[in-house]
């Protein structure tokens, strides 16, 4: 039997700035439930319940489901406080400071995943089998493999297992201009991918695998990012 299909929405909570980019996961949700025909969501009453169900002392990792009939269910882990990630933009000061990090390895998947034109690929949900079958081909998460890069029928990249990527090439004048992959390639929607592109903080591109080995041969900044974690520094194993 079919497990039921929640549209899923993961949310910081930090004491310091309340639900991170709030605004931006409730669009994505309502863009979410009309296409898949689910009620549509009502903000003010989410947001009620975020603060009556939410433990709001310490930081937390949220899980907000939202099934067919409408409803809505919160679930929660507390987080420890100096997990708490503070790069949040792609200004050349931030890179600089990216660029001391210790990088996390990712690898790329071992075959082509159909992703273009999947709703559960373009939307949030608990049907993450896609996501699941790519972690266990490469051993992801089991291993000093952090995450796997994703990749589609065109040879493009998408995602990782778990967030959005993109590659920081630095210019003639010494600032980055950075790339990560277009919609139109087969990914989610990132919350924190949008923030960022409206930003203006980076652009949408077409980028192979090969680009991407290439931009780790080059030692290109190849980054990792979503809206609990934000930015994170990695490093693609071509071995």
């Amino acid at each position: 039997m079919e497990e039921p299909l929640y549209l899923l929405e993961t949310i910081l909570y930090d004491p310091n700035e309340g639900f991170y980019l709030l605004d931006l996961h409730l669009a994505r949700l309502t863009r979410s439930a009309k296409d898949f025909q689910y009620p549509e969501p009502n903000g003010t009453c989410i947001k009620d319940l975020l603060l009556a169900q939410v433990p709001l002392e310490n930081p937390q990792r949220v899980r907000l489901l939202y099934d067919i009939h409408g409803n809505t269910t919160i679930e929660y882990t507390t987080l420890p406080i100096e997990s708490i990630n503070s790069i949040n933009t792609l200004d050349d000061q931030t890179t600089l400071k990216l660029n001391t990090q210790s990088p996390l390895k990712i690898v790329l998947d071992t075959q082509a995943t159909l992703t273009v034109g999947q709703l559960t690929i373009q939307h949030k949900t608990t049907h993450r089998r896609v996501y699941t079958a790519a972690r266990e081909r490469t051993h992801a998460g089991t291993s000093d493999v952090f995450d796997v890069v994703l990749w589609n029928t065109n040879n493009q990249i998408t995602e990782t297992s778990i967030a959005n990527i993109a590659i920081g090439k630095r210019s003639q004048q010494g600032n980055y201009i950075w790339k990560t992959p277009s919609l139109d390639c087969g990914l989610l929607p990132g919350v924190f991918r949008r923030y960022l592109l409206d930003q203006g903080k980076m652009v949408e591109s077409k980028i192979t695998t090969d680009d991407l080995i290439k931009a780790q041969q080059d030692g290109d900044t190849i980054i990792c990012f979503n809206s609990v974690r934000k930015i994170y520094k990695v490093y693609l194993d071509v071995a």
